[in-house]
């Protein structure tokens, strides 16, 4: 490929933000467990097949992500070639169309489909024939993993008491009046003088003391169900949360086997679109089609 090929492929792609529109139809997919891109060619109908070789140069008009919730499939039309997508809808109907989107029945070929996490056929069927969010599997193990932050955040914060008897104080309180303004006044001048000074004003019968408490094995707790996320995500703990794993330090082969199983789905996933992707840019952008 010429450089000057080269050079006007990379402004469309730029012009049409079109590495934004697929992480963003990416992300939903995961998300949701669906998302689909649609293939935006002027002067064509979204209802006829995407033929590359008729786009016009300059047609191309970028990539349009929609969420699952976006569409509908027509489960009525299946695609019944031989081919990778036998059996799946022929047809997607546009729902949303209060942002401006209109109400399209869209030709499978025009949309490069993005999956979730793979389901079963009959669960699939539950899911309208999409696939699951890759947060349900490890939902469990998030709520686990909030409520130990949560419960350990208060166990800290409760773990400096501080206790002040007062004579008589049930009196005080059941009575009311002038001894319990003046008990509330007192209150007041601990804290301020707590606050202001660190110090603790009271008469020479009253009683006031700390209280500290020590846990141990919190931290050892709430590594294990970071790692039970880490486990279930296949995310390091270094990439996940920026932290080491206690132990032998193995981040950097962490690291290499979760690059190696992104660029293994990136292969398996992204392949085909990113294909089929270039052919309509390089059509749309000079004229002819990819060179084999």
């Amino acid at each position: 490929m010429e450089s000057s090929d080269k050079g006007a492929i990379e402004s469309l792609f730029d012009e049409l933000e079109l590495w934004g529109s697929l992480n963003n139809a990416i992300k939903w997919s995961r998300l949701y467990g669906g998302a689909l891109g649609f293939i935006m060619i002027e002067v064509q109908a979204p209802f006829t097949p995407l033929r590359v070789e008729t786009i016009g140069q300059g047609k191309f008009k970028g990539i349009l992500p929609l969420a699952r919730w976006q569409v509908n499939p027509d489960l009525n039309r299946r695609i019944k070639t031989l081919s990778k997508d036998l059996g799946k809808p022929e047809f997607y109907d546009i729902v949303t169309v209060e942002n401006g989107i209109p109400a399209w029945k869209v030709h499978h070929s025009r949309l490069i489909r993005f999956d979730g996490a793979t389901l079963p056929y009959q669960q699939a069927k539950t899911e309208n024939e999409c696939d699951m969010s890759v947060i349900e599997r490890i939902f469990d193990r998030l709520t686990a993993f909030d409520s130990t932050t949560t419960g350990i955040a208060q166990l800290v914060y409760k773990a400096y008491l501080r206790t002040f008897k007062v004579n008589k104080l049930r009196e005080i309180i059941g009575f009311g009046g002038k001894p319990y303004e003046s008990l509330m006044k007192h209150m007041d001048m601990i804290r301020q003088y707590q606050s202001n000074e660190g110090m603790t004003l009271m008469d020479t019968d009253g009683d006031f003391e700390t209280h500290s408490y020590f846990f141990s094995g919190l931290d050892s707790v709430l590594a294990r169900f970071a790692e039970q996320i880490s486990g279930a995500t296949g995310i390091p703990l270094v990439r996940l949360f920026r932290q080491s794993p206690s132990g032998f330090n193995t981040s950097d082969a962490d690291l290499a086997n979760y690059y190696d199983n992104i660029a293994t789905q990136q292969s398996r996933r992204l392949k085909q679109p990113l294909r089929k992707l270039f052919e309509i840019v390089h059509q749309s952008a000079l004229g002819k089609p990819l060179p084999v």
